[in-house]
């Protein structure tokens, strides 16, 4: 909790002998605070209004606590009465700020920060939190460059008021690589580091920047980082980790850690372990299970809600690429490397498989994902039945889209189905991983900034041979991709004539 008070008391004069028990009673507060005993703290805050009404540091501390609680109305009515107090204190304008963001008020939590900028010009903390609010601004609106270029603005100002902290740099990193500036990004980083050596999300964040490059060398150490910076809890084994020594007579427990497409993405080394005389063992998402047993030379698949068979030495898949010293040309890309265990018969016609949104938790898969009115300039292509292989979607399907999720119970029965299709047109999900390490064609559709696995340009994947990348060429703008994604489709062959919606209106 930011202890406000003092700054807040030395911006007024205290008037005598009232002031000067406010104040006594606001020392007594602050350590409580530090006791942890948050209740007396309030108390004694209220104590001090008994004694001078117009306190505006005691409104403030209240506001704290009714902020620590979640209770965001009651944290801004104080504040706002400590700032009809003392409204030229930046302090408050700031703590406002970060209310009224807490609330979900972006608009007024940005008045909040512009009037403590306008007070004091070097607030750090202001800097940075209306950096942050227009960075993300920029992302989920679309193509608000304008914004992000005045977030970074910010962010270099909040590096310069606070030398000491790592905050500004990190902020600033990560805006840079929204502009597609990896290695601008991965230099403030290496600045925030250097304040900060073990910051978890710098050393996360450089190492993305890095693997954009293609300095892949250079990232794998700092990717492990993940595990602190993203809250999964590691596994607590007995069995000590493999560090890429020698495998042979050894039972190697493999385990999946994050999302889906990851774990799709990274089992390719699976066989490679077995061929170093390992006796492989697979931990997944029950989703993946069945799936998963169509890897070549695994001993045994076992959900993570099943008991585990005994093993010697573990290792999580997506540390695999740092321990094998992966490089962009060293990547295992043989496909198939994955089969449909549940086949329904070969391809057959123009079938196309489509998924358009990002189901994923994690920050930016709102970004991957397209609007589904985006997507209507498919509808008008002839001769073609859209598949939908959305799941989980809550809204109904695209009106061209056959709906046919209610079958997919797990990732198996996707890829029977995905067998059945002459191609899949997909967001950055797993479906897309999927189909890939089927040996599918598929089309991947990207956001502006791309994850690292996609690399910064080029319309190929290393890691899938037989895909094809189509990129966002303005941010945020996906009726362009959709539009050369419909242009390609009617070259393709078998595709039939037809006109278009404007076309048969005007008829």
């Amino acid at each position: 909790m930011i202890r406000w008070w003092k700054a807040l008391f030395s911006d007024r004069p205290a008037r005598a002998e009232a002031g000067a028990r406010a104040v006594a009673r606001l020392q007594q507060a602050e350590a409580a605070l530090r006791s942890g005993d948050g209740a007396l703290a309030e108390r004694l805050c209220r104590d001090a209004l008994d004694v001078d009404a117009d306190c505006a540091p005691a409104l403030a501390m209240l506001g704290e606590l009714a902020a620590a609680r979640g209770e965001w109305g009651e944290a801004e009515g104080l504040f706002r009465r400590a700032l009809s107090i003392d409204e030229r204190n930046a302090h408050l304008h700031f703590a406002l700020g970060c209310v009224l963001s807490s609330a979900g008020d972006p608009a007024d939590a940005e008045t909040a920060y512009r009037a403590a900028l306008a007070i004091a010009p070097g607030h750090a903390g202001a800097r940075n939190n209306l950096g942050f609010l227009l960075q993300s601004r920029g992302e989920s609106a679309g193509a608000q460059e304008r914004d992000l270029a005045e977030a970074i603005d910010h962010f270099r100002a909040a590096t310069e008021s606070a030398p000491g902290s790592p905050d500004g740099w990190i902020n600033l990193g990560y805006a840079l690589a929204q502009q597609r500036k990896p290695q601008e990004a991965a230099r403030a980083y290496d600045r925030a580091l250097a304040i900060a050596p073990d910051h978890a999300h710098a050393r996360l964040n450089r190492a993305m920047a890095n693997l954009a490059q293609g300095r892949w060398a250079e990232a794998w150490d700092d990717y492990e980082w993940r595990w602190p910076a993203t809250g999964f809890e590691r596994p607590g084994f007995e069995q000590p980790e493999w560090d890429g020594g020698p495998l042979a007579g050894k039972t190697l427990l493999l385990y999946t850690e994050q999302g889906y497409g990851d774990a799709i993405q990274f089992v390719r080394y699976a066989p490679l372990l077995a061929a170093r005389g390992a006796r492989v063992l697979l931990r997944c998402a029950p989703e993946l299970k069945t799936l998963f047993e169509s890897v070549a030379q695994v001993a045994q698949v076992v959900a993570v809600d099943e008991p585990l068979p005994a093993f010697d030495v573990h290792a999580s898949l997506l540390g695999l690429p740092r321990l094998f010293g992966t490089r962009r040309d060293s990547i295992p890309a043989d496909v198939p490397y994955l089969f449909a265990p549940r086949a329904q018969g070969a391809a057959s016609g123009r079938r196309i498989g489509l998924v358009w949104a990002s189901q994923s938790s994690f920050p930016g898969a709102a970004l991957k994902s397209v609007p589904v009115e985006a997507l209507a300039p498919l509808a008008d292509i002839g001769d073609v039945e859209f598949v939908g292989l959305q799941v989980g979607w809550k809204a109904p399907f695209p009106s061209f889209v056959r709906d046919l999720s209610g079958g997919l119970r797990d990732f198996a029965d996707t890829a029977a189905l995905i067998a059945t299709l002459d191609l899949v047109l997909s967001v950055d999900t797993a479906v897309a991983h999927l189909a890939g390490a089927l040996g599918r064609p598929v089309w991947t559709l990207l956001p502006y900034v791309a994850d690292w696995r996609w690399e910064p340009e080029g319309d190929r994947s290393a890691w899938y041979p037989g895909m094809r990348l189509f990129r966002q060429r303005r941010r945020g703008d996906w009726a362009e991709v959709i539009a050369r994604v419909a242009g390609e489709l009617r070259r393709r062959p078998g595709a039939a004539t037809s006109p278009t919606s404007s076309e048969a209106a005007g008829a």
